[in-house]
């Protein structure tokens, strides 16, 4: 009588065999999965960058058909951002004519659907390179609050009825006197044509002749703080992530960097607006202050159109100084 040999029974693997093989693809995971975050986080954060280049590119555009720097906002009551002034050059042209009318700009919250079509999707336009990709990717939307309604509103219409999209990155307003006017980008000059809020013209107040600083060693827009869990939610102080269309709160569409200086004989404490040191950073007034979702560094687009990062341990007295366009004091290296 024959029998099998011991070659012809060993059909497949035990089970031992088989849970060493696991064992060893799981370790080997393990082990690639720092490698890849890292490479995925170099590849958003050179994303980032490059939206922040594109930003910087559409300023100076609009600086070359203007002569002037686009306004950090028209008022703040609820009209329009910079961030509707670049979108001609953004690869928005027509999203920018249903702002504009007759080189009057609608405030952001009279957009109806029987003066403007397609005004919810004016308001709600998501544009991809207004968000960093470590941080979140379009579509986001905020509301503003509750608690302040526009000036002599239309009927029915409440700013709890018009959700705006939402940016990643904001315009730097200065940190000298916290009134977010002494950056590059500054409210502009406005003139009432018409009775009643849409009929209005402006003029901007800056121009890249009126930066003596340098533009090399000026910020123009950076990383916004924005810490999870905060998305889209309009509080100032904690978060100020509602719609970067409408300036009805500055903190939406921009940030203050450095400290606050005593002004005058007046006993102003001291109010200190550093890069926030990580993602969940909650010191002081973190909806007003600059932050990335990129480990150890904010990165900005100065005035030259340069992108850079800054250390988060970038001194204040430093981040002040590159902040402000006419301070001038020599900046120490960076």
């Amino acid at each position: 009588m024959s029998h099998p040999s011991p070659a012809r029974l060993r059909l497949g693997f035990t089970l031992i065999e088989l849970l060493v093989v696991i064992a060893i693809i799981a370790i080997l995971i393990a082990l690639l999965m720092p490698a890849v975050q890292k490479a995925r986080e170099a590849a958003n954060r050179s994303t980032c960058q490059n939206h922040l280049k594109q930003i910087g590119l559409a300023i100076h555009h609009y600086h070359d058909n203007y002569h002037l720097l686009p306004p950090r906002a028209i008022g703040g009551t609820g009209e329009v951002t910079w961030a509707v002034f670049l979108l001609p050059y953004l690869e928005q042209p027509a999203a920018f004519q249903s702002w504009s009318k007759d080189i009057s700009l609608r405030m952001s919250y009279y957009l109806t659907e029987d003066s403007v079509p397609n005004a919810t999707q004016v308001r709600q336009l998501q544009v991809k390179v207004y968000y960093c990709p470590s941080r979140r990717s379009p579509p986001q939307l905020g509301k503003p609050p509750l608690a302040r309604l526009p000036i002599n509103p239309s009927p029915g219409i409440s700013f709890l009825d018009v959700p705006g999209a939402l940016s990643d990155y904001a315009a730097v307003g200065g940190g000298d006197d916290g009134s977010f006017n002494q950056g590059m980008l500054q409210p502009a000059v406005v003139t009432l044509v018409n009775p009643g809020p849409v009929r209005i013209t402006h003029t901007s107040k800056t121009r890249f002749a009126s930066v003596r600083d340098g533009l090399s060693n000026t910020l123009l827009v950076g990383e916004k703080h924005v810490r999870p869990g905060g998305f889209g939610q309009d509080h100032p102080e904690l978060h100020g992530d509602s719609t970067v269309y409408n300036d009805l709160q500055p903190q939406w569409s921009c940030r203050l960097a450095g400290f606050r200086a005593a002004i005058g004989f007046a006993p102003v404490p001291l109010q200190e607006y550093p890069l926030a040191q990580s993602l969940t950073d909650s010191s002081f007034r973190p909806g007003y202050r600059f932050g990335s979702w990129h480990p150890g560094v904010c990165q900005f687009v100065f005035g030259d159109g340069g992108v850079r990062a800054l250390a988060v341990s970038t001194d204040i007295r430093t981040l002040r100084l590159l902040a402000l366009p006419n301070d001038g004091e020599a900046i120490p290296n960076f």
